[in-house]
């Protein structure tokens, strides 16, 4: 792998409790950026950032705050069993 497919890669990790597009399309389903997603439940940008990349954990707290936000389940912002 040569510096430039490093840097195009994107390590995500494989035990996240939630599902990173599921988090990202009811986040944009909810009309909210990240930044104000980030601002509501008091959190950086870049811990929504990374949780949506998938390369950071979202908690269960955590998730159950994005998902009052959100007005959804926090079921869908969970990864499907397989």
């Amino acid at each position: 792998m040569n510096a430039t497919e490093i840097r195009q890669s994107r390590w995500v990790a494989a035990d996240t409790d939630h599902d990173p597009d599921k988090v990202t399309a009811a986040r944009k389903q909810a009309g909210f950026t990240k930044r104000e997603t980030a601002r509501r439940i008091g959190v950086v940008e870049s811990l929504i950032s990374e949780i949506e990349k998938g390369t950071r954990n979202a908690t269960p707290p955590r998730l159950r705050q994005l998902a009052d936000l959100f007005g959804c389940a926090v079921t869908e912002l969970q990864r499907d069993p397989s």
